[in-house]
């Protein structure tokens, strides 16, 4: 018996937080980690976005749960990334196209956009950024920036916030896929806090703060 390999497209329930508002300035869009949830993102990062900012808080499309104890941990993921083998198994265009519905549905595409995500939600948010609109940051916490993800043109700002201690990141891989980008001429900053690991702690928190703080260009 031959077997064929094909594509159908699957309606998914996708929960999420929106806020939005009245005279918003710009959208913040917050990514979780690897099998992780958006109200995580909620708890750690979103007390440090200025108030007037939209709000989107997705969870990524595919459920990845995990055995924690005595029960199941409900988690997700953006795509799925064999580091064994070095192949994408389930690229990250589903997901792309999910938050893409989102914010069209929202009518939230005018506004300036900043991508903020931590571990697999930060290297989604560098590939994301490449394909909506009006993108001016990106920030991404404890994640690498691998040439095949990002295009050679600079199209916005890339900052980085990432511990020395990271054991699940590589700290030296992503300083030095930050520095090629700024070869390339990418603006942004690479902040390297030397006591933090691979979580969201205060010191992580404090420098996304501050860069939450820089002003998006008025024209993306």
């Amino acid at each position: 018996m031959k077997f064929i390999e094909d594509k159908v497209s699957l309606p998914i329930p996708i929960q999420y937080q929106w806020r939005h508002p009245a005279g918003a300035s710009e959208l913040v869009i917050l990514l979780h980690g690897y099998q992780e949830r958006a109200e995580r993102m909620a708890k750690l990062i979103l007390p440090y976005v200025p108030g007037e900012a939209a709000i989107l808080i997705p969870n990524g499309p595919f459920p990845v749960p995990r055995l924690k104890e005595n029960h199941i941990k409900e988690g997700y993921s953006w795509y799925f990334y064999n580091v064994q083998t070095k192949t994408m198994v389930v690229p990250p265009d589903s997901a792309v196209s999910m938050i893409v519905q989102i914010l069209v549905s929202q009518n939230a595409t005018q506004l300036p956009i900043r991508v903020v995500g931590f571990s697999q939600g930060g290297y989604f948010a560098s590939i994301l950024a490449q394909r909506i609109p009006n993108v001016g940051q990106v920030i991404a916490i404890a994640a690498g920036f691998p040439e095949r993800y990002i295009k050679s043109k600079p199209a916005f700002r890339i900052d980085a916030v990432h511990g020395a201690r990271d054991k699940i990141c590589d700290f030296k891989i992503a300083q030095d896929e930050h520095r090629a980008l700024k070869s390339k001429h990418w603006s942004g900053d690479f902040i390297a806090l030397p006591n933090s690991e691979h979580r969201i702690d205060d010191d992580i928190q404090a420098s996304v703060a501050k860069l939450l703080t820089i002003p998006l260009p008025d024209r993306i």
